[in-house]
């Protein structure tokens, strides 16, 4: 079950399709992954183990389901192609597919739909995948080190489209725009929606990277409205999770994360977001991240290699087409990379190991922070 948000309703259902598409092909699972130890032949170089996917304190948890991964795990391996250089590497399945792997081996981590994205041609699936990780590294990276990142004044953004007039002003709600850009290279919008009128749907969230800021806000902006719609949903079937409870017990999946910030103790949710609400500083110039204009797919991805590179940041792409999506000429990619942050789902699997976290940041951060100072509250993104 999955949805789409657009300024049409073709253009709704077209998302929504896609959606689908992509996490079904993903939870295929191929029949050619293999162990470490079933690979002769293979170069130690070729295998990557530099996930640093979690915390050495959350591996000391009791009862942590996930191991470390080191030469000696017993876990699954598929490959990958650097999409910079187009050398095979060897990545950990678990990283990759929408499903538990049948395996005697050991649990690294858990996949997510973070960096899936599908189309009728690989360049094009590969600019939306690529996208979509840089955005969710941002996002992570400001919800776990607590960043305020600078405003966007929408309706100045928008001073040449209606779609600030169209359909953000007619709502009456407190649309705030908050420009990531800096954290990824690319034009990348953090929009976080504000009802203090009614106890209907109070906050919602949604984020986007695309070639430029103003198309990057427009869908940040749909994903929080379809966010709000859902979190609406939730409230009217009385299907919330209290924000004082167990988190570990309690956060297991993106709904969750929707039903916590639907629950009915919205006190703490506002408290939560305090980081966010109280910015003040507005970025002058929010376009300077564009990409050239009238990039076609390919030269897209080129681009969107030589901006990663730039910030030292490798990503590779595992082929996840399903054989009956293939037959119906769909391609499915999963763009991963050490470097970038995933959305976590579970509060137990808080993606807390990258040195992203740990490192300085813009905005005052300073020169970072430590594993005491990250973020404790669930974040509440869908």
């Amino acid at each position: 079950m999955n949805g789409g948000g657009a300024l049409s309703y073709r253009a709704a259902k077209v998302a929504a399709i896609g959606e689908t598409i992509e996490r079904y092909s993903a939870a295929y699972m191929p029949d050619d992954l293999f162990f470490r130890s079933d690979a002769p032949g293979t170069a130690d170089s070729a295998f990557r183990y530099d996930w640093n996917l979690f915390h050495s304190r959350q591996y000391e948890e009791e009862d942590f389901p996930f191991a470390p991964l080191t030469p000696d795990t017993p876990t699954l391996w598929t490959w990958a192609r650097d999409i910079g250089t187009q050398q095979q590497s060897a990545v950990p399945a678990d990283l990759v597919y929408l499903r538990p792997l049948k395996s005697t081996g050991a649990t690294v981590a858990y996949a997510t739909s973070n960096g899936v994205a599908c189309s009728l041609t690989m360049p094009e699936a590969l600019v939306s995948a690529i996208l979509e990780a840089f955005e969710r590294h941002a996002f992570m990276l400001t919800w776990h080190a607590t960043l305020t990142p600078p405003l966007i004044d929408g309706p100045t953004l928008f001073r040449t489209s209606p779609f600030w007039h169209d359909h953000v002003e007619p709502t009456n709600l407190d649309v705030r725009l908050f420009a990531l850009s800096e954290l990824v290279g690319v034009p990348t919008v953090l929009a976080v929606v504000l009802n203090t009128a009614t106890a209907s749907a109070p906050i919602s969230f949604g984020a986007a990277s695309a070639p430029t800021i103003s198309r990057a806000a427009e869908k940040a902006t749909v994903e929080a409205f379809q966010t709000r719609v859902w979190i609406k949903a939730e409230q009217r079937s009385r299907n919330t999770i209290r924000f004082d409870s167990d988190w570990r017990k309690t956060i297991h999946s993106f709904d969750d994360h929707v039903r916590l910030y639907a629950g009915p103790n919205q006190d703490p949710l506002w408290k939560a977001i305090s980081f966010l609400t109280d910015a003040t500083e507005e970025e002058p110039h929010p376009e300077r991240f564009d990409l050239p204009s009238g990039l076609g797919p390919s030269d897209s991805v080129k681009e969107l290699v030589a901006i990663a590179r730039r910030r030292d940041v490798e990503l590779f792409n595992v082929d996840v087409t399903s054989p009956d999506v293939r037959d119906e000429g769909v391609v499915v990619v999963k763009v991963l990379s050490p470097q970038l942050m995933q959305l976590d789902a579970s509060y137990v699997g808080r993606f807390l190991g990258n040195p992203a976290l740990y490192s300085p940041l813009p905005w005052g951060h300073g020169s970072g922070g430590d594993f005491d100072t990250l973020n404790p509250i669930p974040h509440p993104f869908p």
